[in-house]
């Protein structure tokens, strides 16, 4: 630049002295202006104008090209510290290595930290002479494949850290050039802890398989879309299907026709709560026989606690549901029969020997007033009382018919024999009684309504024997096909976990009460607490009285 600015200054002197050189030197005449000799001054001095015009130019120029110049050099020298920065304190082990020699051009912060080495300890120094591979031919074959292929991806290898310790590691490489150098970029992980995590993962599914392939149950495993995604051997042998034909929506095909949609129903409500749920069906074994199986699922949750599936096992409880089909027979024979004595000797009571107590209670009134003149007032007396006990014996006697074999069930309906039966209850034991009946079917069926009276006949004498209640509340009601029986008091109450409690709880009362129900299809659930009372909740088929024709 100052060589140029010279220059324009040189070019300009010479200008002026040949401008001045050329002007003919005579003496002046005042009178007259030699307008050449002006016209050459003016000249010169625009030349000279353009001159330093054409300098001033060119030197703003070159500051302008010197500021760019320096900018760029401030971006790179910017752009240089954070590269530095990001290599250094990256969170990942970060080398560069000349691809002939392996030997460290640098490393980061991050590599010092995994490996335990320091910076100064490994630069220069050959990847194969620190020691850190494992095993050395395998890093040599990479290095072959790297120069082949130009990079790597996703190499798992084993190292080892300066004190010793084995440790897995992820990389990947990029094979680059640098001052035309060829060198590789790798970057590496530590993967230790998660390798270990899924070794120990296959290990637990490694057990879990065998404790399920072991187990004398068919277990099952479903995903959130309700689609089986593995099954147990034993449930492969039930079956005597293939693991393919069972998964998805194959396990369908075992279930049976006439239980698959209460299954399904139970399943996707469980579902939408993530609640565990237990279900019983009849389920396809490999010879076609089908076996009663106690369904039991709870849900599975993974480490977010998202919804993952359920997983469940099946127990065949066929001699279970057997033996209790059959003892509900013999529980119906049983109490059929123990009807039909009671209607035998609440005959015998009624037809029999009420009606000798009332030929006895007349003699003795037809004597007391045939002998007025022969007996005296103490005998008299005597006879009064014993026509009174009479009386009174026969009329409990005619009470304990009506107890054994509720005529009026037969002859009025379970409507106004349930309010018979409370009235009377009401008025022996001075407890008061809320009865509430509705809406129940007139053509009832009769081994229905006897269970029903039965059972409430039953708790009102448990009522009357162990609550020490004031108020009882009977409600009977027909609802969605079904009838509905509650019956609370407010008492003492009890504790059913209590092994003390042999009394409402475990009595043969409340056994009664349970087969009554079952025998007509229905249901009893119990619920108390100590000085909250007692409830009795049962459930029974609306069934009505079929009449053939003749």
């Amino acid at each position: 630049m100052r060589r140029f600015v010279v220059s324009i200054l040189g070019l300009s002197i010479a200008l002026s002295m040949s401008v001045a050189a050329a002007i003919p030197q005579r003496p002046p005449d005042p009178h007259q202006i030699d307008h050449s000799r002006i016209l050459l001054l003016i000249s010169v001095a625009v030349v000279q104008l353009l001159l330093i015009v054409l300098l001033l130019r060119s030197w703003y120029r070159s500051k302008a090209v010197e500021a760019a110049l320096h900018l760029k050099d401030q971006e790179l020298r910017k752009s240089e510290e954070k590269f530095s920065k990001a290599f250094r304190q990256g969170p990942l082990a970060l080398t560069l290595t000349t691809a002939e020699s392996h030997r460290y051009i640098d490393v980061n912060e991050t590599y010092e930290r995994l490996t335990g080495y320091c910076r100064d300890e490994i630069l220069g120094r050959s990847v194969l002479e620190t020691g850190l591979w494992v095993d050395p031919d395998e890093r040599v074959g990479l290095a072959k494949q790297l120069l082949a292929d130009g990079h790597l991806r996703d190499v798992e290898f084993k190292f080892r850290r300066k004190d010793g310790a084995v440790r897995i590691a992820q990389a990947s490489a990029e094979l680059i050039e640098i001052e035309k150098e060829a060198c590789v970029l790798a970057v590496a992980a530590d993967i230790t802890d998660r390798k270990t995590a899924e070794q120990a993962l296959i290990e637990s599914e490694k057990r879990f398989r065998l404790m399920a392939d072991s187990a004398p149950v068919l277990m099952w495993l479903t995903n959130p879309d309700q689609l089986c995604t593995d099954v147990n051997k034993e449930w492969l042998r039930f079956t005597g299907r293939t693991l393919e034909e069972e998964l998805g929506e194959g396990w369908k095909q075992a279930i049976h026709s006439d239980d698959l949609q209460s299954v399904l129903t139970v399943y996707a409500n469980a579902a939408n709560s993530r609640q565990g749920f237990t279900v019983e069906h009849r389920m396809a074994r490999c010879d076609g026989e089908h076996r009663w199986m106690r369904n039991n699922a709870v849900p599975r949750f993974m480490g977010d606690k998202s919804f993952a599936g359920y997983i469940g096992c099946c127990v065949d409880i066929t001699d279970e549901v057997e033996a209790k089909a059959a003892r509900a027979e013999i529980g119906g024979k049983l109490i059929h029969a123990q009807e039909e004595e009671r209607a035998r000797i609440a005959r015998e009571l009624h037809d029999d020997i009420n009606q000798r107590l009332a030929l006895l209670a007349n003699a003795l009134e037809n004597l007391n007033h045939s002998g007025k003149q022969y007996l005296d007032a103490r005998l008299k007396a005597e006879l009064g009382e014993l026509w009174t006990l009479t009386n009174e014996i026969a009329g409990d006697i005619q009470h304990l018919s009506h107890r054994l074999h509720p005529s009026k069930l037969h002859y009025l309906g379970l409507s106004t024999a349930v309010r018979d039966l409370c009235l009377e209850f009401s008025r022996q034991h001075s407890i008061e009684v809320e009865c509430n009946v509705s809406d129940l079917p007139q053509d009832l069926d009769e081994t229905v309504s006897l269970s029903l009276f039965r059972t409430i006949q039953e708790s009102l004498r448990n009522v009357a024997k162990h609550s020490h209640a004031r108020h009882v509340r009977v409600e009977l009601s027909r609802n969605s096909g079904q009838i509905r029986l509650r019956i609370s008091d407010d008492g003492i109450g009890f504790d059913p976990n209590h092994p003390g409690n042999d009394g409402a709880n475990k009595g043969l009362g409340l056994i009664s009460m349970d087969e009554r129900l079952r025998s007509a299809g229905g249901q009893l659930r119990v619920w108390s607490r100590p000085s909250l009372g007692t409830q009795v909740e049962g459930r029974v088929p609306a069934t009505v009285r079929v009449f053939r024709s003749l």
